[in-house]
This record gives C-alpha cells, structure tokens and sequence, in this order.
C-alpha cells in the first residue's frame, strides 16, 4: 500500500516535534524493531491499521492528519480516545489509583477540555505514554519499591505528580528522562502553558528553513 508525501511529512514531523528516535519510538509503539517506522518515513510503505491505531494512542494526534487527509492535528475526540486509553491502562497497572492522583482539573473531562489546550494535552498523553507509565511499572515490578513499598512510592508521587523532579533522588535516570518528567509535572499542574512538543510549529519551521 502506497502512502502521500504529505502523510511521508507528517510522520516525520510527528517524531522530529517530539524528540525521540525511530527506536525508543519503536519501543513505545511495541515494534519488534524500527523498520516499519523508517519504512513509513521514507515513504516506502503506508502503516498497517493497527500501527496507525497505536500512533493516535500515544501522541493524541488524529489518524486523518497522519494520513494527510487533514489539516488538524488533535480534535477532542482523538485526544479524549487517546486519555481513556491511558486511565485503563493506569488502572490495570493501579486498580487502587494511587499512582495517577493527577490534578483535579486534568482528572475531570470537562475541565480539562476547559483548562488545558488540545496542544498541552496531546503533550501529556505523550509523556504519560513515554515516560511516567514505564517508570511506575518498572517501579512496582522492582525489588526496591516492594521492599519499601510506601514510603518509596510516596517520594515519587510528590516529586512528579505534585513538585519537581529536577534533583531526583537514588534512580539513575539520563538528563532527557529528567527533563520529560519535569515537563510532565509543569503540564500537569498548569504551570507551563505552552507546549513544547508541537508538530504545527515544527512543519512551519521546515518551511521557513526551504
């Protein structure tokens, strides 16, 4: 199945926009390996249903824009198909909730509609995607968290959720895994209201630099 140089672009541009490489991107959309993302990107082949399902799900983004069918990125349906998704998904990593007691207004439908941009919140189901999900399985899965299961869990809740991560404690995390839960915390409560993943910005750039 052929795919559009357009959707070839905004492939592209989805990636580029967000930071990651073709295979922590991989990892994240559950590929065996990176091919079927160079492949798309190099508009050898167009992506199978279920890969295209899978991008909608982590980055909130609509699969008519992927598909170079549309101009809009997020609607409220793509990005509230995609948040619906990852409270499941946190529920069954968490039936008792704890780990996902996220602001009151992002918790609410309606407010976080009212309070949080489509851009903003298409940045949060990234980074919960990416970033905060692994972390809190790799944490309840770890000997440590299950040898101090209360107090460990407590400090990582009130450094991501509520505070900063910037000095974060005993985990050996890299400077861009630091950098994307801070993002994430700032997001969350409303502190940066601008968001710093933005694939429209980045396609106007590429024009600009033609």
């Amino acid at each position: 199945m052929s795919i559009s140089a357009i959707s070839v672009i905004n492939f592209i541009s989805l990636r580029n926009s967000h930071n990651i490489s073709t295979a922590n991107l991989a990892s994240a959309l559950q590929l065996k390996s990176s091919a079927s993302i160079t492949n798309i990107e190099k508009g050898k082949a167009a992506p199978s249903y279920e890969l295209l399902e899978r991008y909608v799900d982590i980055f909130g983004v609509t699969s008519d824009w992927l598909m170079g069918r549309t101009n809009q990125i997020y609607t409220q349906d793509s990005l509230l198909t995609a948040e619906k998704r990852l409270f499941a998904q946190l529920q069954d990593v968490d039936p008792n909730g704890k780990h996902f007691q996220f602001s009151p207004l992002y918790l609410d439908e309606t407010k976080r509609s009212e309070y949080y941009s489509h851009k903003v919140r298409g940045n949060i189901i990234f980074l919960l995607n990416i970033q905060y999900i692994p972390l809190i399985i790799n944490l309840l899965e770890s000997e440590k968290y299950n040898q101090n299961a209360q107090s460990f869990m407590d400090r990582l809740l009130n450094r991501i959720i509520y505070h900063n991560v910037e000095d974060y404690y005993e985990n050996k995390f890299n400077k861009k895994s630091r950098q994307q839960l801070e993002l994430l915390s700032q997001l969350l409560n409303r502190k940066l209201l601008v968001a710093p993943f933005d694939p429209e910005e980045y396609l106007k750039q590429q024009q600009q630099n033609k």
